[in-house]
């Protein structure tokens, strides 16, 4: 799951401890302490089970410091042995079996046992009155506290008797604080959180920014605002930014919303550009013909419904060499069927609010606050589903906040 460099504590003794003779082979487990969940419990510093609280101790700004009560139980000592013995295996393995090729480095010496390759991790005593056992002598191990990552105190989950956040990183009860980061883990689950804690935190952010976005009285939003429910057809793709946008990639094809048909409705969407040459087009009416469903073929979309084209440079590729400026190709108009009046879009980088409005034969388009075209006595489909488009290679267009309303 993991790729890494060696860690950086140990290179200098790795590098200078290779010969023609010898192969340095560097084995890290992991353990993890297990912290209870349980609000009754009296806490009682030095004896398992691990524990967070506050402190009568205060920091300079006269708040109370965090008491961490760490101490190994059976479960911890299990964990770790069974650690130990799966470094040992492999060692073993490398060494074709010979206990005799293995040494073992620790406190800045090597030393070997070739009767009892074993004996530099004996089993730990029993464990003592208090259920805390403890490391026996010759463990080479890391002691408590010096490679650690924090993780819990804060745990997510959707009952709020067994957690503090929901999955979302949100209190329960409490709506508008969050949490980001490790604390929210139920567990930590590897040797470095750093990834899971920054895609917890992205989808932290994510619910922060749906929550914000206003959605108008009488629209819903399409979707969840990232790809759930959404289906590609044809080439490239579409990637999900977080805070709820989805992105073009290579193309051509279509992604379209299959959960839902629309026949007469206000539809919202707030789109962006990055290079003046960006192309896309939101699809609108397009029906799902038998074996002529748009998951097989996105030219079903374009013979069969409409597209409000972006494309601010208007470029006609039906003519050669190719036009550009063209009414009927530029970001506003109903491609190839209803010409836009202007150029409404905002420069490149900041976004632009599309109001498409279907009812009945006429499709009307806003942009940016501007009606920008208007087709009357449409004659394709009344009704159907509704698609963002990817053009081609290097275009990037974004799309958020993608809602609607049903007249």
């Amino acid at each position: 799951m993991w790729r890494m460099i060696p860690d950086i504590d140990l290179v200098d003794q790795t590098l200078s401890s290779q010969s023609a003779d010898w192969i340095v082979v560097t084995f890290r487990g992991i353990g993890e302490m297990t912290g209870s969940q349980d609000p009754s419990l009296t806490k009682s510093t030095g004896n398992f089970p691990n524990w967070v609280d506050l402190s009568n101790q205060t920091d300079e700004f006269g708040q109370q410091r965090a008491w961490v009560n760490l101490v190994a139980g059976v479960p911890e000592m299990q964990l770790w042995r069974t650690m130990d013995d799966a470094a040992l295996s492999l060692a073993l393995k490398l060494a074709d079996d010979d206990p005799n090729s293995i040494q073992y480095f620790y406190k800045d010496s090597f030393m070997n046992d070739g009767n009892d390759p074993g004996s530099w991790h004996k089993a730990p005593p029993p464990p003592s009155p208090n259920n805390s056992p403890q490391e026996s002598q010759n463990k080479v191990r890391d002691g408590l506290g010096t490679t650690h990552h924090e993780a819990g105190t804060l745990w997510i989950g959707t009952d709020p008797n067994t957690s503090v956040t929901d999955v979302d990183g949100r209190f329960h009860h409490i709506a508008n604080a969050y949490v980001a980061g490790p604390a929210v883990f139920p567990a930590i689950g590897s040797a470095n959180p750093s990834l899971t804690a920054l895609s917890l935190a992205r989808k932290t952010a994510s619910a922060i920014v749906k929550r914000s976005l206003p959605v108008e009285s009488g629209f819903v939003s399409i979707g969840t605002g990232g790809l759930a429910g959404w289906q590609m057809a044809g080439f490239g793709g579409f990637i999900e930014l977080g805070a709820n946008i989805i992105e073009t990639v290579d193309g051509i094809g279509l992604l379209w919303f299959t959960r839902q048909q629309f026949t007469n409705f206000v539809l919202r969407v707030d789109w962006r550009a990055s290079f003046p040459d960006d192309n896309s087009g939101v699809f609108i009416r397009f029906p799902a013909l038998g074996n002529a469903d748009p998951a097989n073929d996105w030219k079903v979309a374009v013979n069969n419904g409409y597209e409000i084209q972006i494309d601010d440079t208007g470029k006609n590729p039906d003519v050669i060499p190719n036009t550009f400026g063209d009414p009927l190709h530029i970001t506003g108009s109903v491609y190839k069927l209803a010409a836009a009046t202007k150029l409404a879009s905002n420069p490149l980088g900041q976004w632009n609010a599309y109001e498409i409005t279907a009812q009945g034969k006429t499709v009307t388009v806003v942009l940016n606050g501007q009606q920008v075209s208007q087709l009357v006595n449409a004659n394709r489909s009344p009704g159907g589903f509704i698609g963002m488009q990817n053009h081609h290679f290097g275009s990037r267009v974004q799309f958020r906040n993608i809602r609607i309303k049903t007249l």
